[in-house]
């Protein structure tokens, strides 16, 4: 179907193996109608909670548009359960463990980056302007 609108490029994170302590991929997918010159991927080294079984992580492509580069990154991070202090604190911890792990990739595959290349970061951060105070309450 993809291919039918256009999307003939495309890039994802595979399945984790047989014997990885994950047993659900990350799901990330980057479609794209220009060409990928360059692809990678990470898994997050922590996840907490029902995220534990998942593989979850960061996607890259290098696309060329029309004569002009884009890195994109595709990421999905760690979400936050209110259950209690303790458990919602955990989620952060690893939350911004993985974004110290996303900006290390990042810098990673942009360091060489010329002048006019475009970086973006898309994805599900998991990220509430909510206190966990209102979210405790409600």
């Amino acid at each position: 179907k993809a291919a039918e609108l256009g999307f003939n490029d495309f890039v994802y994170c595979q399945r984790p193996g047989m014997l990885s302590k994950y047993f659900i991929d990350s799901g990330l997918v980057i479609l794209s109608r220009f060409p990928i010159l360059e692809s990678d991927n990470i898994v997050f080294s922590t996840n907490s909670r029902d995220c534990a079984a998942s593989s979850k992580g960061a996607l890259y492509a290098k696309i060329e548009i029309n004569g002009h580069i884009l890195h994109l990154f595709n990421t999905h991070l760690q979400s936050s359960y209110f259950n209690s202090f303790d458990v919602y604190k955990n989620c952060v911890n690893s939350r911004m463990y993985q974004c110290k792990e996303l900006s290390e990739f990042i810098y990673s595959k942009t360091k060489r980056a010329g002048s006019t290349d475009m970086i973006i970061l898309v994805g599900d951060l998991n990220v509430s302007s909510r206190a966990f105070s209102k979210k405790m309450t409600s």
